[in-house]
């Protein structure tokens, strides 16, 4: 069997290293006209490399190796590698490129990619900068978009928890919002309007409804004036 060729016409076999990079194949995508190769780097990451980029060793890793640069050279001033952000930026990378990793299936499962650029941290962290706080963490603003400086943002948690799949969001006079979102427009607490859908009633009468309200017994739905005060 002929083993598979580099873009140029560069016969390069499966298992051939450039770095730390080890060639599993010919990957379908294509990195503009050159042809890309699945690589395993020897942290274990997957990558999609474009064979002009392994041919002249600009890719020598999935970027651990100049993470690994950055350390040391952060060391060399006196600095540690493990800032938050650096921790940030090896756990987004274990979700979309490490098989083993238990979160794999929930991101690079369901097309969730890290752009090209940042496979440097030294450019993640110019795009992002520092946390604002340490209960900041990195947030996708397009959940089903990839980990990009203009799809992320640091977020707190309750930032965190309104953009979260599992979030229930509500459509209500021409407006849609997460639960906990219409809780701080009503100023009805989350738990109320959450138990009140829970029960049965409609959208409007779980937003509109004063605390410790109950639908009158002869009415189903309407306006505010149909409550009845809970004696």
């Amino acid at each position: 069997m002929k083993p598979p060729a580099l873009a140029g016409g560069v016969i390069t076999p499966v298992g051939t290293r450039f770095g730390r990079l080890t060639v599993l194949g010919e990957s379908p995508q294509r990195k503009g006209s050159f042809v890309a190769w699945g690589c395993r780097c020897d942290c274990g990451m997957i990558v999609i490399v474009a064979g002009n980029s392994l041919r002249g060793g600009h890719t020598l890793s999935c970027g651990c190796l100049l993470a690994d640069k950055n350390r040391d050279l952060r060391t060399t001033h006196g600095l540690t590698d493990q800032i938050p952000e650096y921790k940030t930026w090896c756990a987004m990378r274990g979700r979309c490129l490490n098989p083993n990793n238990r979160q794999y299936p929930n991101y690079a499962g369901r097309g969730i990619t890290i752009c090209p650029e940042w496979d440097d941290f030294a450019v993640f962290y110019r795009d992002m900068g520092s946390r604002p706080s340490p209960r900041h963490t990195i947030d996708r603003i397009d959940n089903d978009g990839p980990y990009s400086p203009e799809n992320c943002r640091w977020a707190s948690p309750r930032e965190q928890a309104r953009n979260r799949r599992i979030t229930r969001r509500l459509t209500w006079q021409g407006q849609t919002r997460s639960l906990g979102e219409w809780a701080e427009v009503t100023g009805i607490p989350y738990p109320v309007i959450s138990r009140r859908l829970m029960r049965g009633w409609t959208i409007d009468e779980a937003m509109t409804a004063p605390l410790g309200a109950r639908l009158h017994p002869n009415y189903v739905t309407g306006p505010a004036h149909h409550w009845a005060k809970k004696r």
